[in-house]
Order: structure tokens, then sequence, then C-alpha cells
């Protein structure tokens, strides 16, 4: 597995790319039935084929900062909700759970995108976000603050790229997900950088280790 090296600030740049499909269409694909619609099984499988590179990682003094331990534990929620979401909290047992919903599992088109997703949450932990700033929230995840939150997304964006492209996956082909997941925000986000920005992020992460070098996170 690749050690990182690359510093973090040199992935991060802007560039405008809007979303393929309107608010309209993304809904409709929550709420289709059709075969090819991946279930809850591709997302276990595709777990089982990342959590090995997502615990090297995590357990890589160069890399993580995981300061709880790095013991995960994957959910599929069946929450009535139509809007897609993934999300990351650490238990009182110490435990890192890492939720999909039911309307996230049906936006899925390929198992890139699936491990793109579960690669980014994962990489909280290792960025240890659970311990930076906020508090918990009802829910049982965390509330960071918005000033904080779009540099530790872009931080989980390239962590989670790592993870993917060292499990076999390809994470610009995943992270076109996105593309679908931003029209749902219906304005710009606080917590989240603009999509561009994390598209190029994540295709710069991916080529520098395609070119045989590594990346680090400040």
């Amino acid at each position: 597995m690749r050690c990182l090296l690359m510093s973090f600030g040199l992935l991060v740049s802007g560039c405008s790319i809007q979303a393929s499909q309107d608010l309209a269409t993304a809904k409709n694909l929550v709420s289709d039935n059709r075969a090819n619609i991946l279930v809850s099984s591709d997302i276990k499988r595709t777990w089982d084929n990342i959590e090995p590179s997502v615990l090297a990682v995590c357990r890589d003094a160069k890399i993580s900062k995981a300061s709880s331990g790095c013991t995960f534990r994957l959910e599929i929620s069946n929450a009535h909700t139509t809007k897609p979401n993934a999300r990351t909290w650490r238990g009182t047992d110490g435990v890192v759970h890492i939720s999909v919903n039911s309307a996230m599992l049906r936006i899925f088109r390929n198992t890139d995108e699936i491990a793109f997703v579960l690669a980014h949450e994962a990489a909280h932990t290792v960025a240890d976000h659970h311990g930076k700033v906020g508090h918990k929230n009802l829910s049982g995840g965390f509330t960071i603050s918005h000033g904080n939150s779009q540099y530790m997304e872009l931080e989980a964006d390239v962590i989670g790229a790592v993870i993917a492209t060292n499990a076999g996956f390809d994470p610009v082909k995943g992270a076109r997900l996105l593309e679908r997941l931003n029209v749902f925000e219906g304005k710009k986000s606080k917590t989240h950088p603009e999509l561009g920005r994390r598209l190029e992020t994540i295709a710069r992460t991916s080529s520098t280790l395609r070119q045989g070098n590594s990346v680090v996170i400040d």
C-alpha cells in the first residue's frame, strides 16, 4: 500500500462542473425499482472488498489521525426518505458506524460508486473528524462548524480516493455519483465544497496514484 507524500494543499483547485440531471430526474431514480438497481448485497460485498484497505490506511501511522481505534460496522438504514444519504459516527463502544440509507442505495449505478461512498465515510475516521470539532447530534452523528467542514470533506475525498484505489476501485468513476447527489442540495451547500472542486481534487489524487506517486494529507 502506498504511503502519503504529496501535500494535500496541492490537490485543491476549483472548477465549475454542472450536475447532469435535474432534481425531478434524480428523485425518479430514488423511487425507481428496476431490476438493474444495486441491492444491499452489493453494498456488503463491496465493503468486504474495501475493508482491508480501510483498516490498512486507518492503522498506518504515517497516514491516520484516528485516535480511538479502527473498528468499523456497516449498516443499511431503511428510513423512509427520498433524499440519499450516507453518514458515519463513532458509538460509545468505540465502533465506527457507516450507514447508507435506502434512498442512496437505489441511485448507485456501479460498485465504484459504492466503494467511493464507503471509503469517503471511513476516511472521516482516518482523519479523526469525529474528534476534532463540533458535538454529537440527536441522530447519533456529529455536527461540525461550516468553516471547517468543507476542508474536512475534501480531506475525506482524498483519503477515500486512496482507500478505493488501493482496493482496486476507480474513485473518479465512483465520484460521478456526486453529480447526481448534487441536485438534491437545491442550493449551495454550507458544509460541502463546490462540486467541481471535489471532482477536481479526486481526479488529481487518482492521477497521482496512477503515476506511482503518493498523496499526503497535512
